[in-house]
């Protein structure tokens, strides 16, 4: 028999995509391998999602009865409480939480937290008050970074221009400092041929009409197959520091990352780290815009972009979502 699975997440204003995308490439892991599954997203906000058979929207905080049934739930949110979690464990399901920086103690039976940065030695602990029959489980760490196949299947960057022609510009789903048309300012000149993406249709016509045409070209929601042609056809990318730095590590693009919340702390960190970032770049500190010019221009330089381009490689196998759907699947 075959195992029914749910995957339950959230997505739009304040959320972004982040998590609806790793959720997407399990998903499609999980259908491969056999199980049933079920996809269900809190979106907020008026933007549109890209259209998909994969997933329904569905307020399952409110309506935790789409559990039902269910061998195991899997669910990534910042916004479900503790009590949401038990809630769904208490309707018969094996739960898994995915967590990018301890937000909780989660009274679940796996805890994976999908980012390089994971340290299992700072791992949050098993809930206090999950039931005898629990035994939590905390895995995480590069080996199970979750990518879509659509950017799993595209070819690495092995090669790199001598100069910069083409930059990507990306701040995830949702910009909610305001980020982006001062980052255009900035950047403008800054290479012959500019993609931006603008994360929602909405935002997208209003960052055409003040920056758009010349070198500058402006998308709104890209499904996965556009993001992963426009990520692996530039020379150098700068991004929110959240899961699209992932996908470009594994793509071989190098990156300038500016951080755009909290929960990308780690994230940063491990890429300032290891080497893939020359320099920590917040939103919210007033000389931002000078780092992420001096980190283009550094970029510049062919050699360097060939090194963080091995490097990005190295790291990021794009086998995560093979590894959490066995382990699911083992529950």
């Amino acid at each position: 028999m075959n195992s029914r699975i749910c995957i339950l997440t959230e997505s739009g204003d304040g959320i972004g995509y982040g998590h609806l995308t790793r959720m997407t490439a399990l998903a499609s892991q999980l259908s491969q391998s056999g199980a049933e599954v079920v996809l269900r997203v809190d979106h907020h906000g008026s933007g549109k999602l890209p259209q998909s058979q994969t997933w329904q929207i569905h307020d399952w905080r409110r309506h935790p009865d789409v559990a039902d049934g269910m061998d195991v739930v899997v669910v990534d949110s910042y916004l479900a409480s503790a009590a949401d979690y038990l809630t769904l464990q208490q309707r018969g399901a094996k739960v898994v939480a995915i967590d990018d920086y301890n937000r909780l103690d989660y009274p679940v039976q796996a805890i994976v937290n999908p980012n390089p940065a994971f340290d299992a030695c700072n791992a949050s602990p098993p809930h206090a008050s999950a039931s005898p029959q629990t035994t939590s489980q905390t895995i995480g760490g590069s080996q199970w970074v979750l990518l879509r196949s659509e950017i799993t299947n595209t070819p690495q960057k092995l090669t790199h221009s001598p100069q910069v022609q083409r930059v990507v510009v990306t701040l995830g789903g949702s910009d909610v400092h305001g980020v982006l048309p001062s980052l255009l300012d900035c950047l403008s000149d800054r290479a012959p041929s500019m993609t931006v993406i603008a994360g929602n249709d909405e935002y997208a016509g209003e960052i055409r009409a003040s920056h758009g045409g010349g070198n500058i070209q402006v998308h709104g929601v890209l499904n996965a197959a556009e993001m992963a042609a426009a990520l692996a056809d530039c020379d150098v990318a700068v991004s929110a520091c959240g899961q699209t730095l992932h996908e470009l590590a594994f793509l071989g693009v190098p990156f300038v990352g500016i951080r755009v919340g909290d929960d990308q702390i780690p994230n940063q960190n491990h890429y300032l780290q290891c080497g893939l970032l020359g320099s920590k770049i917040d939103c919210q500190q007033n000389d931002w815009r000078e780092h992420v010019v001096q980190e283009l221009e550094a970029l510049s330089s062919q050699s360097l972009r060939h090194s963080r381009s091995e490097l990005g490689r190295s790291i990021i196998d794009g086998r995560g979502p093979e590894r959490l759907s066995q382990l699911i699947r083992s529950l």
